[in-house]
C-alpha cells in the first residue's frame, strides 16, 4: 500500500493486492435422487464429487479521502476508482474409472471406509478457457455533520462489469446509491434513517456455484447472459443508546429489503426474465458491552419476513424466500471470576427454515450451546479453552436447493495459547 498526504487532512491511498489459490478436493455426498435411493428403502447414491480449481486475481484501487469545511458544514469524504480480475480455471481432477458403477448405503448405518475404486486422474485434452470477471468502479462517499445533533451520510457507485466463460459474455453497468441522515438527541443517544439500492448481475458467481437453483440462478448460463441486473432496494430505521457510562450499548431497527425484478421464468414464453418480486421485512434488537466491569454480554433478536411475492409462474407465490429462518437469537456473556480466571457460554437460535421455494421441505429449528474458559498464567501466557455445540447436538446448517443437506460439526474443543513477549 502507498499513502502520501498532499496537504493537511487529504491523503491519496493506492493498494493493490494479488491472489492465487488452489483448490482441489474430493468428496462423497449422499442424496436420494434415483429410485433405489429413497427414503422408503433408506438408502441413498453416494455421489462422487471433486473439482481441481485455480484461481489467480488482480485488485489495484486508488481513493482520495480526508476532511474540510464548507459553510460551517464539515465534510468527511472518500473518493476513489478501482480495478479488479479474477480468472478461475479448471484444472485436471479425480474421477471414477468407467464401469465403476454406482455406490449406495444405508442412511442410518453408512460405512464410513466404503471407497470409490477405482479413481483416475483426468486429464484436459486442450487447456481449460478460464472463466473471467472484470470490474471497473468508481465511487464517492461523504459524510456531512451540519451540528452535533445532525449529520447525513449520502453516496455514489459506478460499476461497469463484465463476465465470461469462453462460451458466452455478460456486460453490464450501473449505478448504486446510498443515503442517511442520524439525529442525537443527547450526547449518547441516536436515531438514524437509511435507504441505498443495490445490483446483482448475471454470472456475478459464475465458476462459484453450479447452478442448480434454476431462473434465479447467478451463474452464467443462456437464460440469463442477455439479462440487465437485478435491483434491490432498501431502507433501514434505527437505534442506538450508549448506557451506564457510555459501558453498554442497546440497539434496534425496523428494515425492508425488496427485489422487484428478480430473475423468474416466464409462464407464457417459458423464458427467464426479470419478473420476480421478493420481499424482505423485519426488526432487530441487540446488546452488547459491560454491565459490570467484571460481566460482558453480546446478544440479539432478528424476525425476518421474508416472502417471495411473485415467482414469475405464480407457483410459489405468497411462500417463505427459502433458506431464511424467521426468528433468530443468540447470546454470548463471559465474567471474569478471578483476574486469571474467565468463563462464559452462550446460546445460537435458529428457527425454521425452508430449502426450497415450495416450501416442501425444511430444517427444524436448533438451538446451539457453546462454553468457553480462560486462564492468565502470567503476564506472558494466556491459555484459553472453547467447546462448540457442548451437547453434541445434532443440526443441518446448509442445503443446496434441497438436494442434500449438510451436517453441522458435532461437539469441538480448541485449546490456543496467546504467547507475548
Amino acid at each position: 500500500m502507498l499513502e502520501y498526504d498532499i496537504v493537511d487532512g487529504i491523503t491519496l491511498h493506492n493498494s493493490t493486492r494479488l491472489v492465487r489459490t488452489a483448490n482441489e478436493y474430493i468428496f462423497s455426498r449422499p442424496s436420494f435422487n434415483t429410485t433405489t435411493a429413497t427414503p422408503a428403502t433408506g438408502l441413498v447414491v453416494i455421489d462422487f464429487r471433486s473439482a481441481n480449481i485455480l484461481t489467480e486475481g488482480f485488485l489495484n484501487q486508488t481513493d482520495l479521502r480526508g476532511k474540510f469545511e464548507t459553510g460551517g458544514i464539515e465534510h468527511s469524504f472518500i473518493a476513489g476508482i478501482e480495478y479488479s480480475e479474477e480468472k478461475q480455471r479448471n484444472r485436471p481432477a479425480w474421477a471414477q474409472a468407467p464401469g465403476s458403477g454406482t455406490l449406495f448405503q444405508p442412511l442410518n448405518n453408512p460405512d464410513p471406509y466404503a471407497a470409490f475404486n477405482p479413481l483416475v486422474k483426468t486429464p484436459f485434452t486442450t487447456p481449460a478457457v478460464p472463466i473471467k470477471h472484470e470490474t471497473k468502479a468508481a465511487f464517492l462517499f461523504d459524510t456531512l455533520k451540519f451540528s452535533e445533533q445532525f449529520q447525513l451520510n449520502l453516496g455514489i457507485r459506478y460499476d461497469d462489469y463484465e463476465v465470461s466463460d469462453g462460451t458466452r459474455t455478460a456486460k453490464n453497468d450501473f449505478w448504486n446509491y446510498q443515503a442517511g441522515i442520524v439525529y442525537k438527541p443527547v450526547p449518547n443517544g441516536s436515531i438514524y434513517l437509511s435507504y441505498g439500492t443495490s445490483s446483482n448481475p448475471s454470472g456475478e458467481c459464475a465458476g462459484m456455484a453450479g447452478g442448480a437453483e434454476g431462473a434465479g440462478a447467478c451463474t452464467l448460463n443462456a437464460n440469463n447472459v442477455n439479462l440487465k441486473p437485478e435491483r434491490a432496494k432498501s431502507w433501514e430505521l434505527g437505534t442506538k443508546w450508549d448506557l451506564l457510562d457510555e459501558q453498554l450499548s442497546l440497539t434496534a431497527a425496523l428494515f425492508q429489503t425488496e427485489k422487484t425484478n428478480a430473475r423468474a421464468t416466464d409462464p407464457v414464453t417459458g423464458t427467464v426474465q426479470l419478473i420476480g418480486n421478493n420481499r424482505v421485512r423485519g426488526f432487530e434488537v441487540g446488546v452488547s458491552g459491560n454491565i459490570t466491569p467484571e460481566w460482558n454480554i453480546f446478544g440479539g433478536y432478528t424476525y425476518l419476513d421474508a416472502k417471495l411475492l411473485d415467482d414469475g409462474d405464480g407457483n410459489n407465490d405468497g411462500n417463505r424466500i427459502k433458506f431464511v429462518a424467521p426468528h433468530s437469537f443468540s447470546i454470548w456473556t463471559t465474567y471474569n471470576v478471578t483476574p486469571e480466571v474467565n468463563i462464559g457460554g452462550g446460546v445460537n437460535y435458529t428457527g425454521t427454515r425452508y430449502v426450497n421455494d415450495a416450501n416442501t421441505q425444511k430444517f427444524k429449528p436448533y438451538a446451539r450451546v457453546d462454553a468457553t474458559i480462560g486462564y492468565k498464567a502470567n503476564e506472558n501466557l494466556d491459555l484459553r479453552v472453547n467447546v462448540q455445540n457442548l451437547t453434541d447436538k445434532l443440526y443441518y446448517d446448509a442445503s443446496h436447493v434441497g438436494i442434500f443437506a449438510n451436517v453441522a460439526p458435532g461437539r469441538s474443543a480448541l485449546l490456543t495459547a496467546n504467547l507475548r513477549y
